[in-house]
């Protein structure tokens, strides 16, 4: 089953809000629960994007970690992301996360019920959103495919070799 994500940075201090989303399939809760941490953390971080890799240097300077807030309106999410020995599943996408801690990041996760928070309610619905969309891109490829080469539109994914382009 596909799942969906979303979140919001806020970064008080240069008063920036980033809203991430997207999608994938397959997926599975603690993933699609997780992610948009990463996706924020990633963009937040990266050179040429962001406005945490220079805050990251002004912090540093003053012998400090950068100190982050992850609020989550999933308990499992915010017990794994304080507590490590906490985990069960998914410690290949939990190393992500404390590949951050490593490099000077403090992370604190905190859990807040989805009612509380209203951005919560903002990315429920584009993440729910996120997730219907999935339904709908192998149609749409398939329609692009017919129209450009004519393959028939109820072609599966069994109807494409490997290694050259044919469809029967």
């Amino acid at each position: 089953m596909g799942g969906g994500w979303g979140g919001v940075l806020v970064d008080r201090y240069s008063n920036v809000r980033k809203l991430v989303y997207g999608a994938m399939n397959p997926c599975t809760v603690t993933l699609a629960e997780l992610w948009p941490y990463l996706q924020a953390l990633a963009w937040y971080t990266a050179k040429n994007a962001g406005p945490g890799r220079r805050r990251k240097k002004e912090v540093n300077a003053l012998g400090r970690n950068m100190e982050i807030h992850i609020v989550t309106d999933n308990q499992a999410v915010a017990t794994c992301g304080m507590f490590p020995e906490s985990r069960q599943a998914h410690c290949e996408i939990w190393a992500a996360v404390d590949a951050y801690r490593q490099n000077g990041y403090n992370l604190t996760f905190h859990h807040v019920k989805r009612e509380v928070v209203d951005l919560n309610f903002l990315v429920d619905a584009i993440s729910r959103s996120a997730r219907k969309a999935l339904d709908d891109i192998p149609e749409d490829a398939l329609t692009v495919l017919h129209d450009k080469y004519g393959i028939p539109k109820e072609a599966t994914i069994y109807d494409f070799s490997p290694d050259r382009r044919s469809c029967n």
